[in-house]
């Protein structure tokens, strides 16, 4: 075990590991759930919380403005309670109302008010009839429990189109503080419902026609990345589809700001040739994203993360407080926070942020490329076992997430363990054909390309 130690001094001589993780947060991780505001365009209004005076309420037929008129429009019923007191009672409205304001905040669907919701579950009608009653494509449901120890709720997300409950689970905490345990809860299902309605509208648009929409553009970008992963063909047309998309809707942030991220990781891999033509690309789209609306939480990720990866810390870093405090249910970038600390060499910062991450969203595959970084801290914070059970934890969430292939061998080198080392490397060959010992370098630095070049070299193929 004391071998780990040994690879925490090429950690703390490189920082190419962790910038290049923190794209890959933001490409990788943030993707699932931050295709949440795909389909939004520079929407004229916040998201309803409230319906206010002169309001058209919800189901009357007004059609609504064409600016926002892609995005999914959803309802947060009221929590509902088993076994209710008093301070159950009180947990149940608390995680109700933050949930309904973390859904809101993202800005990636719209979320109509709650009297709204309330009245229609009066009513006693069937949550079917949602759809067309409240004009919503999906409905948040949800049950509140005691635990001898704290609380937990059942939550479920419902596709009025097909009346089908497209995604079910349930979170527990613990705590004495209504209030606290409350939030947290929310927090914990408002997270993993940005992923789950991110799946859900993308079968929705795989049934519409293609378009030359700014929005389905951006949303056939994010799909290749999603599905074919990293290498030169799949950026080179990503990127093409971000261009199209900026063509047709000049003002799109999310675009400029995908294409700001985008850009500077096909830099770091060398699908781009690095100099201040390309860095100068990635400003651009970077500026051109913040300049646009107000950003949401999702852009600001997006742009922070480009400047973190192109070294410009003393911006990127302040973009990615404000997603965070602009969206708490907001793991991705949390974890992009975590990560940029970790490159800046604030370890017990930066791990702590990513741990966080990973509690709101346990069982998400992009963990893998936060579970990754937290190796890195791990060793440099004394931490060694904490380290070993990090990496065999990315792993586990995703097994065709190379770096951690990469980072795994390392840990074995350390340990002399060549053949697991071996392994790991041609795993990573085999996921990413491309990888070379340029590329491990430009990642985890020099020595470890060195120690890692013997497998690398083998398994190379012809350009």
């Amino acid at each position: 075990m004391n071998g780990l130690d040994q690879i925490a001094t090429w950690i703390s001589e490189n920082e190419a590991l962790f910038s290049g993780l923190a794209a890959i947060v933001a490409l990788i991780a943030i993707v699932p759930a931050a295709l949440r505001p795909i389909l939004r365009r520079r929407a004229t209004s916040n998201a309803i919380l409230e319906t206010g005076p002169g309001a058209a309420p919800a189901g009357t037929g007004t059609t609504r403005p064409e600016e926002s008129a892609g995005r999914p429009r959803l309802a947060v019923f009221p929590i509902e309670v088993t076994g209710g007191n008093d301070d159950l009672l009180t947990a149940a409205e608390i995680v109700t109302v933050e949930l309904t304001t973390l859904l809101a905040r993202s800005r990636g669907c719209e979320v109509i008010s709650r009297r709204s919701s309330s009245v229609f579950v009066e009513s006693g009608k069937a949550t079917r009839e949602a759809g067309s009653e409240l004009d919503v494509r999906y409905v948040v449901e949800g049950e509140l429990r005691s635990t001898a120890t704290g609380l937990r709720i059942l939550s479920s997300l419902i596709d009025t189109t097909r009346d089908k409950v497209i995604w079910s689970d349930s979170f527990e905490t613990r705590s004495d503080d209504i209030y606290s345990v409350s939030q947290a809860l929310a927090e914990r299902v408002a997270s993993h419902l940005g992923i789950e309605l991110t799946r859900a509208e993308v079968v929705h648009s795989r049934r519409r026609p293609r378009s030359r929409a700014a929005r389905d553009l951006v949303l056939r970008a994010r799909g290749i990345q999603f599905d074919e992963g990293l290498n030169r063909d799949s950026f080179a047309r990503a990127t093409e589809l971000l261009e199209e998309a900026i063509a047709a809707e000049p003002d799109d942030a999310d675009a400029h700001g995908y294409l700001a991220l985008l850009l500077a990781l096909s830099q770091l891999f060398g699908f781009n040739e690095a100099g201040d033509e390309h860095t100068g690309k990635v400003l651009h789209a970077c500026r051109r994203a913040l300049e646009i609306d107000d950003p949401s939480s999702d852009v600001l990720g997006y742009v922070g993360c480009a400047y973190c990866d192109i070294k410009r810390y003393e911006q990127g870093l302040p973009l990615l407080e404000r997603a965070v405090e602009l969206d708490p249910s907001n793991a991705q970038a949390k974890a992009a926070l975590g990560t940029a600390f970790v490159g800046l060499k604030r370890f017990e910062e930066g791990a702590a942020w990513i741990e966080d991450a990973l509690r709101l969203t346990p069982a998400y595959k992009g963990n893998a490329t936060w579970a990754t970084v937290l190796v890195g801290a791990y060793l440099r914070l004394g931490r060694p076992d904490d380290a070993e059970a990090s990496i065999a934890q990315a792993l586990r969430c995703d097994p065709t997430f190379f770096p951690a292939h990469l980072v795994a061998a390392l840990v074995a080198v350390s340990k002399g363990d060549p053949e697991t080392a071996e392994r790991h490397v041609l795993e990573a060959r085999r996921i990413n054909p491309e990888l070379d010992e340029g590329t491990v370098s430009r990642f985890l630095g020099r020595r470890a390309a060195g120690l890692l070049g013997q497998w690398i070299g083998a398994e190379a193929t012809p350009a």
